[in-house]
C-alpha cells in the first residue's frame, strides 16, 4: 500500500507526540529554531549562568562550538541526545550529556 508523504508525516508527528515530543509548526525557519534553542538553553542553565542570559556574542560562540562543520544529519543526531538533558559548564560553552 502506498501512502502520501503528508499522511506519513502526520503519523510520525502523532508517534513523536506519544513519546513526549511537541510539534511546533511555528518554528518553521532556521532563525526561529535557533532563537527557541537559545531560550531553552538559558532557561535550563539559569543556575549555571548565575541568573544572567547569554549575550549575543556568547551564544554565537556556543553555536559555533556546537555546529562547527557538522552536517545536518550529524547535528540532528547530536541534538536528539543533547536535548534530552544538557547543561552549560561554567561559561565554557561545552555541553555535557548526563546519562541519568
Amino acid at each position: 500500500m502506498v501512502q502520501t508523504e503528508s499522511k506519513l508525516e502526520n503519523q510520525l508527528i502523532a508517534q513523536l507526540g506519544k513519546s513526549g515530543w511537541q510539534f511546533r509548526p511555528e518554528l518553521n525557519h532556521y532563525s526561529l529554531i535557533v532563537n527557541h534553542f537559545r531560550v531553552l538553553l538559558n532557561r535550563r542553565n539559569i543556575d549555571k549562568l548565575d541568573g544572567t542570559l547569554l549575550t549575543d556574542q556568547e551564544f554565537q560562540r556556543f553555536l559555533n562550538e556546537i555546529v562547527g562543520s557538522k552536517s545536518i544529519y550529524q547535528l540532528g543526531r547530536y541534538f536528539y541526545v543533547v536535548m534530552i538533558n544538557f547543561k552549560v559548564e561554567e561559561h565554557k560553552y561545552s555541553v555535557t550529556m548526563d546519562q541519568t
